[in-house]
C-alpha cells in the first residue's frame, strides 16, 4: 500500500483484508502496525485491534493514518501483521505500506554577522539556512577568496557546514590574525561551493571585511623626555623605532641635524626582525667659534622603504635645546695707551672674540689730536682671532700734557656684530713745548717773539746783551 504523505494533517493508508470465499459465519482477524524505516507515531499513527468481517462478506478494510509533514525525506516503510484469525485460517498475514515523501529537498542562503571585524581579536560567524528542516543531514561545502590569507590573516572553523537532521541552520565561526603590518582593510569571501540533500538559493556570497589596526610611522623616544646639548661638551640621546612592521624589504631612516649638531649615526635600517628594536641616535656639537647664541636646532629623520611604500616619505622631529659657548665681541690688548708728543707712539690690539658670518668692520676715532694708524680694521671668518694693530701717536702742539678716548665703531651684515657696543681705549699724551709756544729749534722754548721781547728789556736796564 503506498500513499504520498502530503504536508499536514493525515491521509488513511487502506489495507485491504480479503476471504478466499464468503464465509457463513463472521470472520474475525487482530492487527497492530510495525515500524519500518518510517517512525511510528511520526511518521504514520500506530494502529492496533481487530477486523470483523460479517458473514457472507468477502472482505474488510484496515486503515492506517500517513502523517503529513514538509520535511525532506526518503520513501519510508511499514507494515500491517495480521494474527489470531476467527472463522478462517491466515494465508497471508502481512501487508507492507510505503509512505511516498512529496516534499522538495530544502534550499539554503548565507549570512554574516560580526563584520567588520577587528584584526586584534575580531570574530564573526557565516551561518547557512534552510528554507525547511529536513530529515536528511545538510552538508553545505564552503569555498573561500579574498584578499585576506587563512592561515595568516584569519583562521575559519571549517570548510562546510553541517545543519544536522531537523535543524534548520549552521555556522562556521572566523577569527582574525593579528599582525603588526599596516595594510588596507582585507577581505574574506564565502560562496557556496555545493550542497548535499539541499540545493543553493540563488547564488550566495558573504563577505567579511578585518580592519587593520597599525599605522605605519618613526616613533621617536627622547631620553628624558627632551633633548638639550651644550656646544663643545657632552651628547644628548634618543631612540627611533618603527610603529608597525615592513611588509617586505629595508626601511631606512636618515637622520640629518642643523649645524652646528652632530647625529651619529646618520642612518638606521629597519627590517620585519627589528622593526620594533630601539636604535640609538647620539646629538653633539663641537665648538664653532662662531656666537649664534642659544636656540633651538631641529634634527630630521626621514624614511626610505625598498618596498614598503606606506615607510617611503615619513619625516619626524626632534627639536634640541642647543646651549651655544660664544659670544660676540671685540676684544683689545690694552685698556689705555700713552704716547709723547712729538716722540714715541704706542700700540694695543684689536681681535674677534666669535668667528662672523659677515666681514666686521671696526673704524676707530680719538676723542684728543692722537693719530691712530690704521683708522679701519676689517675681520671676517678667516681672521676673526688673528689680532691687528693700531698705532697710537701725537704731534708737540704746545697744547700741554692732555687726555683723551679712542672709540670702535662696528659695522656688519652680521647682526650679533651690528653695532656692537665696544669700551674705549684710554689716551694720554705728554707733551713738553710750553703752552702758548709755536715750535722749537734755534729760538729755544720762547719762540722768535719772546725772545725780542726780552732784549728790548735788557737794553732799557742797561744790561748787556
Amino acid at each position: 500500500m503506498t500513499v504520498t504523505e502530503g504536508n499536514s494533517g493525515t491521509t488513511n493508508a487502506n489495507f485491504k483484508v480479503s476471504l478466499s470465499t464468503p464465509s457463513s459465519a463472521t470472520v474475525r482477524v487482530d492487527y497492530i502496525t510495525q515500524a519500518g524505516t518510517a517512525t511510528e507515531g511520526i511518521d504514520y499513527q500506530k494502529a492496533v485491534g481487530t477486523l470483523t468481517i460479517p458473514a457472507g462478506a468477502t472482505s474488510g478494510t484496515i486503515s492506517i493514518g500517513v502523517v503529513g509533514d514538509t520535511l525532506n525525506e526518503d520513501d519510508e516503510t511499514y507494515a500491517v501483521l495480521l494474527s489470531n484469525a476467527v472463522g478462517a485460517t491466515l494465508a497471508d498475514a502481512r501487508g507492507d505500506g510505503l509512505i511516498r515523501n512529496d516534499d522538495a529537498p530544502p534550499s539554503v542562503t548565507l549570512s554574516a554577522s560580526g563584520s567588520p571585524l577587528a584584526e586584534n581579536g575580531g570574530t564573526a560567524m557565516v551561518t547557512a539556512t534552510l528554507s525547511a528542516a529536513s530529515s536528511k543531514a545538510v552538508v553545505v561545502n564552503l569555498a573561500y577568496s579574498g584578499t585576506a590569507s587563512n592561515t595568516v590573516d584569519y583562521s575559519r572553523s571549517a570548510d562546510s557546514i553541517t545543519i544536522a537532521a531537523g535543524a534548520t541552520s549552521g555556522s562556521v565561526n572566523i577569527a582574525s590574525i593579528n599582525d603588526a603590518v599596516d595594510e588596507a582593510n582585507e577581505t574574506v569571501i564565502v560562496d557556496i561551493a555545493s550542497v548535499s540533500n539541499g540545493s543553493e538559493q540563488g547564488v550566495q556570497q558573504s563577505t567579511l571585511v578585518i580592519t587593520d589596526d597599525d599605522t605605519a610611522g618613526l616613533l621617536l623616544m627622547e631620553s628624558g623626555g627632551s633633548t638639550a646639548v651644550t656646544e663643545g661638551s657632552g651628547s644628548d640621546t634618543y631612540t627611533v623605532t618603527l610603529t608597525s612592521q615592513p611588509s617586505a624589504g629595508t626601511v631606512t631612516v636618515s637622520v640629518s641635524a642643523d649645524a652646528p649638531l652632530m647625529a651619529n649615526p646618520g642612518a638606521l635600517m629597519f627590517n620585519a626582525s627589528n622593526w620594533n628594536t630601539p636604535q640609538t641616535v647620539t646629538l653633539s656639537a663641537a665648538n664653532d667659534r662662531s656666537a649664534g647664541g642659544n636656540r633651538t636646532l631641529n634634527v630630521s629623520n626621514s624614511s626610505t622603504a625598498s618596498n614598503d611604500a606606506n615607510y617611503a616619505g615619513l619625516v619626524s622631529n626632534v627639536s634640541v635645546s642647543f646651549t651655544d659657548t660664544d659670544s660676540v665681541g671685540v676684544a683689545a690688548s690694552k685698556t689705555a695707551v700713552s704716547v709723547a708728543a712729538g716722540g714715541t707712539g704706542d700700540s694695543y690690539t684689536l681681535q674677534l672674540a666669535s668667528r662672523p658670518t659677515a666681514t666686521v668692520t671696526l673704524t676707530l676715532r680719538a676723542s684728543t689730536d692722537a693719530s691712530l694708524s690704521p683708522g679701519t680694521l676689517m675681520f671676517d671668518a678667516s681672521n676673526w682671532n688673528v689680532a691687528q694693530t693700531v698705532n697710537v701717536s701725537a704731534a708737540s702742539t704746545g697744547k700741554g700734557n692732555r687726555s683723551g678716548t679712542i672709540s670702535t665703531t662696528v659695522s656688519s651684515a652680521d647682526s650679533g656684530y651690528s653695532g656692537l657696543a665696544v669700551a674705549n681705549v684710554a689716551v694720554s699724551i705728554s707733551d713738553s713745548l710750553p703752552t702758548g709756544s709755536v715750535g722749537g729749534g734755534a729760538f729755544g722754548a720762547f719762540g722768535l717773539m719772546g725772545l725780542l721781547g726780552l732784549r728790548r728789556l735788557r737794553k732799557v736796564l742797561g744790561l748787556t746783551a
